[in-house]
């Protein structure tokens, strides 16, 4: 068993130019659906996460784009792990938010504020100032857009 999980390791690693550790976290992850999330990572340019740096917005972009995740709600609670070992914070939330709104059309803020309830509800963070926050940013750089216009 030990050895078959070593081959595959670096198998995936060579084949999709990743370090064997991070196809070993891929591995443990997704199982052997690891191979096609880190064939989709190497696929393009790919950073990690600047507020999670275990995950990378490829990744995430994989979980949009083929596992049908359309919301943070799913993808912060039963996507990742993220909000089970207590990672989340505003500024991944928007990280999240802006790569899956990018994927789906969608508005980021949108996203947020979807997800701002529940995690008042469940977790007991509250961060309804922080949504209105990026929001009243978001509409002071759309006015700016306008007016450079």
């Amino acid at each position: 068993q030990a050895g078959a999980r070593q081959t595959w390791v670096e198998r995936v690693g060579l084949e999709n130019g990743c370090a064997p550790a991070r196809a070993e976290v891929l591995l443990s992850r997704y199982g052997t659906r690891g191979a096609a999330v880190a064939a989709f990572c190497a696929a393009a340019p790919d950073r990690p996460l600047s507020s999670a740096a275990e995950y990378s917005e490829r990744e995430i972009l994989f979980l949009v784009r083929h596992e049908m995740a359309a919301t943070l709600d799913d993808i912060v609670y039963r996507r990742t792990t993220l909000a089970m070992w207590g990672r989340l914070s505003f500024p991944l939330l928007c990280e999240i938010a802006n790569i899956v709104a990018q994927a789906r059309g969608v508005a980021a803020l949108d996203l947020l504020a979807d997800i701002v309830p529940r995690l008042q509800r469940e977790n007991g963070i509250d961060y309804a100032a922080e949504l209105r926050l990026a929001a009243e940013a978001t509409v002071d750089q759309a006015a700016k857009s306008v007016a450079l216009a």
